[in-house]
């Protein structure tokens, strides 16, 4: 097969969710270019921007309870505004990849952030709070995904090479060599392996222990369990 999309590394994309107040249609784009600016560190003609408004829920569960003024202003005030998904790519990324396209002579029919392509992956319609965790070799990336919406995005710059040198150096192993015994681990019985759990673990508590402040920190400030 030639056919197919292309996804862009997370690390040369920039995502936000922006608040902005909801306007006609057609003065929607000037809105949201001017609060873009706000978060992208480059004149905004040197980026191509993509936008996704995040569905509001109405909630009438609780409306016989009744509320003060100042909370039902808030509340109205909240109404006339909405979130938007800003994602952003610099031009040159989309110049660079766009190269590879032409020379390989594939037929790609669109560019997506690899946070967005990783989620149609792994999720089958989930509709609550859901936390991936994608561990590379030099960083674990972290996404919550609810209804399908990306909702907060993490990066944690460790990730298996870090364990596979500490193996290397504690071991005074080659590298390739190191590599194979942390892979190794649990399938057979190979020497030192006690030794190298020890190296690896060290390292898993760290990414484990900013899961769980991730974790937490969303749960909190959102008021939302993760599924799973």
């Amino acid at each position: 097969a030639n056919k197919g999309g292309l996804a862009i590394p997370w690390k040369l994309s920039l995502i936000n969710v922006i608040d902005i107040p909801k306007v006609e249609d057609k003065d929607q784009r000037n809105v949201r270019e001017r609060e873009a600016r706000k978060y992208i560190p480059v004149p905004i003609t040197e980026v191509t921007l993509d936008y996704s408004v995040i569905p509001q829920i109405d909630d009438s569960s609780l409306e016989f309870i009744e509320s003060d003024d100042e909370q039902k202003a808030q509340e109205d005030e909240l109404k006339k505004r909405q979130k938007v998904l800003l994602v952003a790519i610099h031009n040159q990324v989309l110049n660079n990849y766009s190269k590879i396209v032409q020379d390989s002579k594939l037929n790609i029919q669109f560019f997506e952030v690899e946070a967005f392509a990783t989620a149609r992956a792994c999720l089958g319609g989930e509709r609550a709070p859901v936390m991936i965790v994608d561990m590379g070799a030099s960083s674990v990336k972290i996404y919550i995904i609810d209804s399908g919406i990306l909702l907060s995005s993490h990066t944690i710059n460790r990730g298996g090479q870090e364990m596979t040198f500490s193996i290397s150096k504690g071991l005074d192993v080659p590298f390739d060599h190191a590599e194979h015994l942390k892979r190794s681990l649990g399938k057979t019985n190979i020497a030192e392996e006690q030794k190298i759990r020890e190296l690896v673990n060290m390292h898993e508590e760290y990414i484990l222990s900013e899961l769980k402040t991730v974790l937490t920190v969303f749960q909190k400030n959102k008021n939302e369990t993760i599924s799973k």
